[in-house]
């Protein structure tokens, strides 16, 4: 990574290298968001549930970090559901992220 980048554009264009499903990409997309913002980042957890057209993020974090990935209002949330959405949007699967 060179000094110019930084380090989301980097983590993004690095998933596009890999041969990975669409969920597993943005499970680790999710993932890595989460742990930088949270206190606890080794109790980050992301669980992918799929059905035939809906991928099931649900992201588990430590509970006094609950608060951090919803924000006030939900601010922080709605902005991994915008980031999920831009992310797929040319794919068919749709997906939802809940947050524990």
């Amino acid at each position: 990574m060179g000094n110019d980048t930084d380090p989301l554009s980097y983590y993004l264009t690095s998933l596009k290298r890999r041969p990975a499903g669409l969920g597993c990409r943005m499970e680790e997309l999710i993932k890595f968001v989460a742990k930088a913002l949270v206190e606890a980042p080794d109790q980050v957890q992301v669980i992918r549930k799929e059905t035939r057209r809906t991928t099931i993020l649900k992201l588990q974090v430590a509970p006094d970090d609950t608060g951090r990935v919803i924000g006030k209002h939900g601010r922080v949330a709605g902005a991994l559901r915008s980031l999920l959405n831009v992310a797929t949007r040319h794919e068919e699967r749709d997906i939802i992220l809940e947050i524990d």
